[in-house]
């Protein structure tokens, strides 16, 4: 697979809103709304009016991206290839009974790249591989 280069997170709200006081924005609003790379000059969009949150993983070919991250409804974490297309749906790749659960956070922690999710408003995480798809235990995250 193909390195990712020109990555970039973008919030559509805060580019047309440029003399907006950013102090009085709220969590919600300050997410990106928009990611893109480019990958053999070809550029890739992922977007979602609903926000997300974006991560380049270390192998620089490919991207997770939780979708929705305040709406149960339409709350989705995925790992796009550089192509663009999705290499894991990740709640599909989870051994737990999540369907209630919201992905809330995608980052790593010494080199291991976890997906945050809360259930029943108590927050847990647990890691996932990206090249075999197999997740780690369920863990509190305090």
């Amino acid at each position: 697979m193909s390195n990712i280069s020109h990555f970039i997170t973008s919030n559509d709200l805060i580019e047309h809103n440029k003399n907006r006081d950013l102090k009085k924005a709220s969590a919600f609003e300050l997410l990106p709304n928009k990611v893109s790379w480019s990958c053999e000059n070809v550029k890739i969009e992922i977007r979602d009016e609903n926000k997300i949150i974006p991560l380049l993983l270390k192998c620089n070919n490919e991207v997770a991206v939780i979708k929705a991250p305040f709406d149960k409804n339409k709350n989705q974490a995925y790992i796009f290839d550089s192509a663009g297309n999705i290499k894991w749906k990740i709640r599909e790749k989870i051994p737990y009974n999540i369907s209630d659960a919201m992905f809330s956070d995608v980052y790593y922690i010494n080199d291991t790249l976890y997906f945050f999710i809360s259930i029943n408003n108590i927050d847990y995480r647990f890691s996932f591989n990206s090249n075999t798809g197999l997740t780690g235990e369920l863990l509190p995250s305090y």
